[in-house]
């Protein structure tokens, strides 16, 4: 079977992370593995690397930009087209369309007569009405439709439509807990994601602040670039913190940083799922996350906290408890870890996955 994914970017975020997973497993398997995506990048790259076959073809995104957005609608019915015609000509099996915001491979798939499976990480547009309309689109488009959470899922549609599964996304744990600062004399918490207002970094900082009141030896480090980099930065000379909080921009080798901290952070207004949140636990690291979306079916109160969102003296309260009690951190950090294994390992998604891929006739799945 000749299997092509489509990413709408050759960023390398968390859903592109899950993508690379699963390209890479197809194409070691006996599956013949194409990825397509808009231009070249560190996806592209990682692909490259691992000897998957790539193309490169232009798939232009919706954006707020009112010239991008005409453009988007002007040249989108000419790309499915032609997209349609692609599928075609290479022989093309089966489809899988990563994220919501790839918007031609569904619709490409129909036209050309290949079954699809849509694989949504994220919750979005805002507007529920819209929501509703994807969920449209889903139930008609793809044959199977993937989501990475149980909130993810229902929040583009309050039942489950047969064609729809949830499949936690996986990592590859490491196989011994990473050793944190247990020989520092610092405490040091990390913050990982997009610098983008959804991940709400600004919050980070201020948690960091009004922490350190009460730690001395805090510090802490920030992995992840965007169109926020400049204002945090600023953010932390506002704040004092420049010899305290580090931001290392993009990190490619994510296991460096998970060695570097005690507990992670995440402080994000909306989150599917939060991959960072897993790949910390497998590195025996306590989390400290917002209560919202999927967060809390990654994480429960045998690894970690869970705080409200836009409640700094939460975050705050939860840091300075794990900074003073090594107990406490090693404990979560143990349990945090079984629970990756349990639940999250890269093994268990790649079989999910491979088994709808291979059977796309099933009927609804839900993790237990």
């Amino acid at each position: 079977m000749t299997i092509l994914l489509i990413s709408h970017t050759a960023n390398m975020d968390g859903a592109e992370r899950t993508l690379l997973s699963l390209a890479t497993s197809l194409h070691e398997h006996e599956h013949s593995c194409i990825v397509m995506c808009p231009t070249y990048g560190p996806l592209v790259n990682e692909l490259t690397k691992r000897s998957v076959p790539v193309v490169i073809r232009l798939l232009p995104r919706p954006q707020r930009n009112l010239f991008f957005f005409i453009r988007f609608v002007l040249l989108w019915p000419f790309v499915v087209l032609y997209l349609a015609i692609w599928i075609s000509k290479n022989d093309i099996n089966f489809v899988i369309n990563n994220t919501v915001d790839a918007l031609y491979g569904p619709f490409a798939a129909k036209l050309a007569g290949a079954p699809c499976l849509w694989h949504i990480h994220e919750i979005k547009p805002k507007h529920s009405v819209v929501r509703a309309f994807f969920s449209w689109m889903f139930q008609v488009f793809s044959q199977n439709t993937v989501f990475n959470s149980k909130a993810t899922m229902l929040a583009y549609n309050s039942k489950m439509p047969a064609n729809w599964h949830v499949i936690y996304n996986g990592i590859d744990i490491p196989k011994h807990k990473i050793s944190n600062a247990t020989k520092r004399n610092c405490i040091v918490i990390g913050f990982a994601g997009q610098l983008v207002q959804l991940k709400r970094p600004d919050r980070f900082v201020y948690a960091v602040a009004a922490a350190k009141k009460k730690v001395s030896n805090l510090s802490a480090i920030i992995a992840g670039e965007g169109e926020l980099f400049d204002q945090v930065k600023d953010l932390i000379a506002t704040y004092s913190l420049s010899d305290s909080v580090k931001m290392l921009g993009y990190v490619e080798f994510m296991p460096d940083f998970y060695n570097q901290i005690d507990i992670l952070v995440l402080t994000s207004d909306t989150e599917a799922f939060g991959r960072v949140l897993i790949e910390a636990m497998a590195a025996g690291c306590p989390v400290v996350a917002a209560k919202v979306d999927g967060v809390p079916e990654v994480v429960d109160e045998t690894c970690g906290y869970l705080v409200p969102p836009d409640d700094i003296k939460a975050y705050a309260e939860k840091i300075v408890l794990l900074s003073q009690d090594a107990d406490l951190r090693h404990r979560l950090g143990n349990t945090g870890r079984k629970r990756a294994i349990e639940l999250f390992s890269e093994s268990k998604f790649l079989e999910q996955m491979i088994n709808l891929i291979s059977n796309h006739n099933v009927v609804n799945t839900l993790p237990n």
